[in-house]
C-alpha cells in the first residue's frame, strides 16, 4: 500500500523476461508544514523509556530518534494516510497506519515488546556458511535489482539476514531481525529498510518492507553533482515519472507514449507497433477520458478497464518486442480506481499490476517521497 496507508507496490514481469511478483510496502503522501507527531517510546513490560529508537515515516527522509527520556518529535511531515514505523534492536517493530489532517498534531505513547536476538551467533554462522553466502548473493541481487545503481549499493550489515532451509531447490525465505542498512552511492542515500517478508521461488519474488531515507553527506561538489544527475536519470522513465506525466497531462513532453489495448487483444504481442495501431489493437490514451481533474489537494483519479501499454521514448531497450519501436515497454493493469497526487504518487498501488520494463524497478532505483515533490512541474532536476 502506498501513499495514504502502507504501500504495497506490485510488479508482475512478463515481456520476454521471467515472471516476478513484488509487493513493496512504501509510503507516499502530500505535505503540510505544520503537522507533527510527538510522544514517547516505552518498554511494554517495564514502562521504562527506550532511548535511540528510530521513528520514521515510511518512504521519506522524515525520521528521528528517541532521547534519553524516550521522547521524540517529528515535524513538517506528510498529511493524509501514511505508515509510522518505530524500530530498535532487541524489540519487535511498531508499525501503524495513520491518517493525519493538515495542521494536526498527534501525541502517541509507543510501547515496544522485547524480542530475543542473538546477533553474534547469526554473524558467525553467516561468515562460515557457504550456503548462506550463496543465498545472500541471490537475495541481494533480487532486492537491489540488476541496474548500474545496484552496482554502487552496499549492504552495511548483511549478518542481520538469515535464511530458512528447504528441501526443494531454488526456494529462499529471508528472515531479517533488524533494519537492513544500504548505502546507495549512486543516488546519495542511506536506506534503512525494515523487511517484514522476503520469499523467492524460482522466478517468482515477493517482499514487503518499510524504507527510510537519509542523505549521504558529502563536501565534494563533484560527488553532489553526480548524485543529482543520477537521481534525475533514475527518475526519468520510472513508474513515478509516468504517473507524474499522466496526471499533469505531459505524456508527450516527458517522453511517454501510452495506449489503451482493445479488449480481447491483451495477450497478443505483435512485432510491429505500427501494425497494432493500424489494426486498432492499440488506441492512444485519451487522458481526459481516464483521469479526473486534480482536486484542491492535488489528487486525481485514474481508471480504465483496458490494459495500458506504456512506452518511454527517452531510453532504448534491447528487449522491446517491437522492431519499429526500440523503447522501454511496459503494460499496466488497473484492478481499481487509482488515487494519484500531482507529483505522481499513487496512494493505492496495490490496485495495479505492471508487466515489462517497469516491473524491474528495485530498491537501488528507489527515490524518497521528497524528490518528486521538490521537482518542478517543468521536469527540471532537483538542485
Amino acid at each position: 500500500m502506498i501513499d495514504f496507508t502502507i504501500s504495497s507496490v506490485k510488479f508482475l514481469h512478463s515481456l520476454k523476461i521471467k515472471y516476478l511478483f513484488i509487493v513493496l510496502l512504501i509510503n507516499q503522501t502530500g505535505y503540510s508544514y505544520e503537522s507533527c507527531i510527538c510522544g514517547f517510546v516505552k518498554d511494554k513490560k517495564t514502562g521504562e523509556p527506550i532511548q535511540f529508537a528510530h521513528i520514521f515515516i515510511a518512504n521519506t527522509s522524515k525520521g528521528t530518534t528517541s532521547d534519553k527520556n524516550g521522547q521524540f518529535r517529528l515535524e513538517n511531515i506528510p498529511y493524509g494516510n501514511f505508515t509510522l514505523v518505530c524500530s530498535i534492536v532487541g524489540y519487535e517493530s511498531y508499525i501503524r497506519d495513520m491518517n493525519l489532517l493538515p495542521d494536526e498534531q498527534i501525541k502517541l505513547v509507543i510501547t515496544l515488546q522485547s524480542s530475543v536476538v542473538i546477533l553474534d551467533e547469526i554473524e558467525l554462522v553467516a561468515k562460515a556458511d557457504k550456503k548462506w553466502e550463496k543465498a545472500f548473493k541471490e537475495f541481494k541481487r533480487e532486492l537491489l535489482g540488476n541496474t548500474p545503481n545496484a552496482v554502487e549499493c552496499k549492504i552495511v550489515n548483511p549478518w542481520v539476514v538469515d535464511f530458512e532451509k528447504y528441501r526443494r531447490k531454488r526456494i529462499i525465505k529471508a528472515q531479517v531481525n533488524q533494519p537492513l542498512i544500504i548505502n546507495n552511492h549512486a543516488l546519495g542515500y542511506q536506506i534503512s529498510f525494515l523487511i517484514s517478508r522476503f520469499e523467492k521461488e524460482k522466478d517468482h519474488l515477493f517482499y514487503l518492507g518499510y524504507p527510510s531515507f537519509d542523505v549521504l553527506d558529502t563536501a565534494d561538489s563533484s560527488q553532489l553533482k553526480k548524485f543529482q544527475t543520477n537521481r534525475e536519470k533514475t527518475f526519468r522513465g520510472s513508474l513515478r515519472h509516468f504517473f507524474y506525466a499522466l496526471v499533469n497531462n505531459r505524456l508527450k513532453e516527458e517522453g511517454f507514449m501510452a495506449f489503451r489495448i482493445s479488449s480481447g487483444y491483451e495477450n497478443i504481442h505483435l512485432e510491429s507497433l505500427q501494425e497494432a495501431l493500424e489494426k486498432d489493437y492499440f488506441n492512444p490514451l485519451e487522458i481526459s477520458q481516464v483521469v479526473s481533474e486534480l482536486n484542491p489537494w492535488g489528487i486525481c483519479i485514474f481508471y480504465t478497464e483496458n490494459m495500458v501499454e506504456v512506452m518511454y521514448t527517452g531510453k532504448e531497450w534491447k528487449d522491446s518486442p517491437y522492431f519499429d519501436a526500440h523503447y522501454q515497454v511496459s503494460r499496466i493493469v488497473l484492478n481499481d480506481l487509482l488515487e494519484i497526487n500531482q507529483y505522481g504518487y499513487v496512494f493505492n498501488p496495490y490496485d495495479y499490476v505492471v508487466n515489462g520494463y517497469l516491473s524491474e524497478e528495485r530498491l537501488a532505483n528507489m527515490l524518497p517521497f521528497e524528490y518528486c515533490q521538490q521537482r518542478s512541474n517543468t521536469g527540471k532536476p532537483v538542485q
